[in-house]
């Protein structure tokens, strides 16, 4: 994420430490920053940075092949 843009990626840490701090579960934390990260790319576009379609859907694909990946543990949460 730092890749494509730092302050997105400086948000989403945020976002993955106060989760796990609040719920103590990693894998849910990892998960809900994996469903939030489009949309804070898509509310920063604009306000912060230039949004980019291209770049719009390589973030929104990466957060469905992480959630996709992690089935077992949606299950499980």
């Amino acid at each position: 994420m730092f890749a494509i843009n730092p302050l997105l990626a400086f948000i989403v840490l945020i976002t993955w430490l106060v989760l796990a701090f609040l719920y103590r579960y990693s894998s849910l934390a990892s998960l809900t920053c994996a469903l939030l990260c489009p949309i804070f790319y898509m509310i920063g576009s604009g306000l912060f940075w230039n949004g980019e379609t291209p770049i719009t859907g390589i973030i929104i694909l990466m957060s469905i092949l992480i959630i996709h990946r992690h089935k077992k543990i949606l299950i499980v949460l």
